[in-house]
Order: structure tokens, then C-alpha cells, then sequence
């Protein structure tokens, strides 16, 4: 009989008894967010009309809101209940890179608001919101810069420091529609809150901004929704 030569045993990779989903952090998803979240510029939240370059692209729906976070959109619906916390001027050059001027007394704060007036390059201005988006437990800010959100900015500002719902409406001329960013006072109590030590620090940040802020330019929010009204 001749002699068996004794097969070793393969050895299990332990990579294959990985869930989907890797290994438990044991973190949930908005403590990893909260991680990696930029403490320089918070998301903002944005009306993503036929002029937005995603939705042009067919990415993202028309005349839905956005959180917007880096290159991350996420669609929150045509309708999203928020938190008016606060409000500060802001004026916004997107050329080669992006220049937020958030002095109204700085010369070139009134350089880029005449450029916005005068539709020369992409260029807005106007009072930007401090949100608190509790679909998304994310503070965002909410920038008024087109000529539509100017002209409903005091709509806004009325209903600061409550629960509002974002929504849009049909504005029209006598050559063009579109649909441009409103609000109305929030029938429903919001699903979450921050902290209170979050909300103090987000709030001093955006109260007290740099002169300017230097960004890469982002083809994502434009002034190109108002060219031609």
C-alpha cells in the first residue's frame, strides 16, 4: 500500500468574513460626518434650478434643495424645514478662485456687487442666512446673491431666529420664468436640534469671518440663473 501524503489545511482569510460595510466603528454615520467636516466653511444649502450645473448635466433634480458639502450634493426635496439662526452681508467672486468679501465697508465688496449689477463675470452679493438644517443635523448657510434672492431676502429676514420651510415659487418678467427661493413660517417641529456648545461655535464663526475668504472656484453656484432678467 503505497504511503497517502497528508494535505495541510488552507487557511482561512479572515478578510472574507467582513460584513458589508466593514467592521462596526462603532460610531454612528453623523459622528463619522462630524469627523471629517471642514471647521472652515460650513455646507450650504441651495435651490438647484435649470441654470445649476448638475442639473443641466441631468445629475440633480430641478428645483430641488441641496446641502451642498465640497463636492457632495445631497437632495433634500422641493421643500426643506430649517432654522433661521442668523445673517451677515456677503459679497462673492467666483473667477479663478473664489473671493468672499464679508465687510459691506471693504471697497471691494462694492467692486463686486457692481459687477453683479452689471452681470460682469460671475459675481453676487447680498445677506447670507446661518441654518440649521435638522433633516441633515448640519448647520448650512443660505446665501441670497442672485437679483431673485435679493428681492426676496425680506421674506427671510422676517421670519429670522424661527423655523422656517425653504420652498420655491414661479418668479416671471415679461420675457422669462424661473423658479427662485422663498420661505414660510415651519407648521411642524423640527425633527433635531444642536448642541448647545455647536451652536456657539458655529455661530461665533460665521459672526466673526475673516476679511475674505479664498476658495477654489466651484462652477456648481453661479449667477448665471439671473443673466438675463
Amino acid at each position: 500500500m503505497s504511503e497517502e501524503t497528508a494535505v495541510a489545511p488552507v487557511a482561512e482569510n479572515p478578510l472574507d468574513n467582513i460584513p458589508a460595510g466593514g467592521v462596526p466603528s462603532g460610531h454612528d454615520d453623523a459622528a463619522l460626518e462630524k469627523a471629517i467636516a471642514s471647521k472652515k466653511f460650513l455646507p450650504r444649502l441651495q435651490l438647484m434650478t435649470a441654470n445649476s450645473g448638475l442639473c443641466k448635466e441631468g445629475k440633480f433634480p430641478v428645483n430641488h434643495w441641496a446641502l451642498v458639502r465640497d463636492s457632495n450634493f445631497i437632495d433634500l426635496g422641493e421643500d426643506v424645514d430649517a432654522h433661521l439662526v442668523s445673517v451677515r452681508p456677503k459679497a462673492l467672486d467666483m473667477g479663478d478662485v473664489t473671493i468672499s468679501i464679508f465687510d459691506p465697508d471693504d471697497p471691494q465688496f462694492a467692486i463686486i456687487a457692481d459687477k453683479a449689477e452689471n452681470k460682469i463675470g460671475n459675481a453676487m452679493y447680498g445677506l447670507e442666512f446661518l441654518t440649521w438644517v435638522p433633516e441633515q443635523e448640519s448647520f448650512a448657510t443660505l446665501f441670497l446673491g442672485s437679483s431673485s434672492g435679493r428681492r426676496e431676502t425680506p421674506v427671510f429676514k422676517s421670519l429670522l431666529g424661527q423655523a422656517v420651510t425653504c420652498k420655491s415659487f414661479l418668479a416671471k418678467n415679461s420675457k422669462f420664468t424661473w423658479f427662485a427661493a422663498t420661505a414660510v413660517a415651519c407648521s411642524t417641529p423640527l425633527s433635531s436640534a444642536p448642541t448647545a456648545e455647536d451652536m456657539n461655535e458655529v455661530v461665533e464663526r460665521f459672526l466673526n469671518p475673516p476679511k475674505s475668504e479664498v476658495e477654489a472656484a466651484d462652477d456648481t453656484e453661479t449667477a448665471g440663473q439671473d443673466r438675463a432678467r
